[in-house]
């Protein structure tokens, strides 16, 4: 609150390239910063209303400041005074009358150190949301090795095709999370609904029969997309192939909480 001491510091900063914003008092601070968020703040102890430790305190109740390096600037260099200041947040103290060089030093050590916490953290974000991904990757992996493993222990007994296809929508809809899916298999040249999942009971055989005409045709237009025949949601068609040779699609409506999938599954 003394203007030559102000004076001082805002010459001595502004040449050494930072850009400073000035508040007289602690209420002046408080209103600046309410538009504001700077890298660090100067504060003095001993000012009219609001004294440093006051206006520390609220703007640390803000989270805004929570990372924002505060100093004291203080007459006050008994250990009372200095525990006080880092008590309500403060994390360094340059005693008056103060020297240009260690208040140049101690600014630039403190803005070093809240950038490289602030790196780290954007850091350790990155790592955790890199390792939730790889984790929820895993997840999915055990889950296709299980279902193939269902599969396959099922294949050593002999089942009737449409047990065996609906034990194969059961293992996708594991997987992937289902609304509906629907086989179709090759017979005469011609594709056949064989197997279904998830498709309402009002759903009769003239109802699948036109879904598997809408999808034949669509699958067949290239140009079009291709939508779900219960709610005209994008759906996915998927061939079955033995060796090139098509055998049939699967239909999936693909649920909206399903886990994600990798561009090679």
């Amino acid at each position: 609150d003394i203007p030559e001491n102000l004076d001082v510091l805002l010459r001595t900063l502004e040449s050494n390239g930072y850009s400073v914003l000035v508040a007289k008092s602690g209420e002046a601070a408080l209103k600046v910063t309410e538009q504001i968020v700077p890298d660090l703040i100067l504060l003095d102890v001993m000012m009219p209303d609001l004294n440093g430790y006051e206006t520390c305190e609220r703007l640390k109740a803000d989270v805004r400041f929570a990372e924002v390096p505060i100093i004291f600037l203080t007459a006050l260099d008994h250990i009372d005074a200095v525990v006080e200041g880092f008590d309500v947040g403060g994390v360094d103290y340059i005693v008056k009358p103060f020297n240009r060089r260690d208040v140049l030093a101690r600014i630039r050590t403190h803005l070093e150190r809240a950038r490289y916490a602030k790196a780290l953290e954007e850091l350790n974000a990155h790592l955790e949301e890199k390792v939730a991904e790889r984790t929820a990757q895993l997840d999915l992996k055990v889950r296709e090795l299980e279902g193939r493993d269902r599969i396959a222990r099922h294949m050593f007994t002999v089942h009737e095709l449409d047990e065996v296809l609906d034990l194969v929508l059961e293992v996708i809809a594991d997987i992937v999370g289902l609304d509906n899916a629907m086989v179709f298999l090759q017979t005469d040249g011609n594709l056949k609904l064989t197997a279904a999942m998830g498709l309402s009971d009002e759903l009769n055989q003239i109802t699948l029969d036109a879904a598997h005409q809408k999808v034949v045709d669509q699958v067949r237009t290239s140009n079009q997309s291709v939508r779900s025949i219960v709610d005209d949601k994008p759906f996915v068609v998927v061939p079955i192939l033995r060796d090139t040779a098509p055998l049939g699609l699967i239909v999936v409506d693909k649920a909206v909480d399903a886990s994600p999938v990798s561009d090679d599954e």
